[in-house]
C-alpha cells in the first residue's frame, strides 16, 4: 500500500506539472505513501472499498500538499512538512465504519496480521 501511495504522489504531481526535480527527490510522494500506509495499518484489507480509500486518501494527500506548499511557504517561510499526511490520514481513519467494506483494524498492525485478526473472529 505504501508503494502505491507514492506512486499515486508522484502520478499526482506529474499530472499538475510539479518541478521534476521535487519529483525526484521523492517530495510528491513521501505524504500520500504515508496516508496509505496509515490506512493499510488501521483498516483491515477487505477488497475494492480499501483499496479505495488508500489511493483515494494518498490523491487527497497530494490535493492538500498543493494547497499547504503554498499556504504554510507564505505564512510562515517553512515547508508544510507532513500536515498534509496528518489531514488526510485523520480524514481516512473518521471514514471507518461509515461504509461496509471499511473496517477499522481491533488492534492495528501490519495489514496481513489485521486481516488474519479479522477472520478470527
Amino acid at each position: 500500500a505504501t508503494l502505491v501511495g507514492s506512486l499515486v504522489g508522484l502520478v499526482s504531481g506529474a499530472v499538475v506539472g510539479a518541478d521534476a526535480n521535487d519529483l525526484k527527490a521523492g517530495i510528491w510522494g513521501y505524504n500520500p505513501a504515508l496516508t496509505a500506509l496509515a490506512v493499510s495499518i488501521f483498516f483491515v484489507p477487505l477488497g475494492w472499498p480499501f483499496m479505495a480509500l488508500a489511493c483515494g486518501g494518498a490523491a487527497i494527500t497530494t490535493l492538500i500538499f498543493i494547497g499547504m506548499k503554498v499556504a504554510v511557504a507564505s505564512a510562515i517561510q517553512a515547508p508544510c512538512l507532513t500536515l498534509p499526511f496528518c489531514a488526510a490520514a485523520s480524514a481516512c481513519f473518521l471514514m471507518g465504519g461509515r461504509h461496509a467494506g471499511l473496517v477499522h483494524a481491533r488492534v492495528p498492525h501490519s495489514p496481513e496480521a489485521n486481516l488474519r485478526a479479522y477472520r478470527a473472529l
